[in-house]
């Protein structure tokens, strides 16, 4: 908890939004199944987003971890991404952590 104070953000794929605020509530979360929340333009960010996209994420909202699931977009995206590192990984998700966090910003 410490290494990640209340209000951490942490960049997560749609399936797991609603998991990380129910076991990890002092996390703030990229995005969950509460589309409403973030309406057709976000919704349609997500699906298309890229390694660039994700960089720009990452220093616009200053995540430095992110859980993605194994066959997701996001992950084949995040793979291509220098100055991140696989931190724990399973059959169903990839934890991912930021190589130097704040470096560049």
């Amino acid at each position: 908890a410490a290494a990640h104070p209340e209000g951490t953000p942490v960049f997560n794929d749609f399936l797991y939004g609603g998991f990380l605020i129910y076991h990890t509530p002092r996390l703030r979360v990229y995005i969950d199944g509460r589309c409403e929340l973030y309406g057709d333009e976000g919704l349609l960010g997500y699906g298309n987003l890229d390694g660039a996209a994700v960089t720009a994420l990452a220093e616009r909202y200053g995540f430095d971890i992110a859980l993605l699931e194994n066959d997701s977009h996001v992950n084949q995206a995040m793979r291509t991404l220098a100055g991140w590192e696989v931190w724990r990984q399973d059959g169903g998700a990839v934890l991912y952590r930021r190589i130097n966090p704040g470096a560049g910003r």
